[in-house]
């Protein structure tokens, strides 16, 4: 009798949670820590000509007056049901644009996407405005890489 009514429990209780193990990158967008406001800038990668020197992003939406140091990737995953992946579903490399030189490199592990089907992973880059840069991010379904025009100079 115990162990039906266990049973009958973990059933009832154990959430429904799709047993598909894909989990697919969908896309990242990149937003600059704008220091006079304290606010993200709108995604960088979907401006015309986004550039940036000294520190100073110039872009359709920014306050040119603004300075930025950090910079926040949120790397978007989709998934056709509710999922959870334990293992590596994507890897994101920043690397300086010219030479290659790793700056940061992380796994997506442990991921999970609810019933919105879609989820958003952050990745805080800090101290790297000062040169231009290529975010990579690689998963099981696409390779997306996108150039970031950091300049500096006196």
């Amino acid at each position: 009798m115990f162990l039906k009514i266990t049973v009958l429990l973990a059933l009832t209780i154990t959430p429904l949670i799709g047993h598909s193990d894909e989990i697919l990158l969908d896309d990242f967008r990149i937003h600059l820590l704008l220091e006079k406001s304290g606010s993200l800038s709108p995604d960088i990668t979907e401006i015309d000509n986004f550039i940036s020197f000294n520190r100073q992003p110039f872009g359709k939406g920014i306050d040119s007056s603004e300075r930025f140091y950090d910079f926040l990737i949120l790397v978007k995953f989709k998934a056709d049901e509710e999922s959870y992946v334990s293992a590596s579903v994507a890897k994101l490399k920043v690397s300086k644009l010219y030479d290659g030189e790793v700056l940061l490199s992380t796994d997506f592990r442990k991921v999970y996407v609810g019933p919105e089907k879609e989820t958003y992973k952050p990745i805080w880059v800090a101290g790297h405005g000062c040169y231009p840069l290529v975010v990579t991010v690689v998963g099981s379904n696409i390779s997306i890489s996108k150039e970031l025009h950091f300049d500096c100079g006196e």
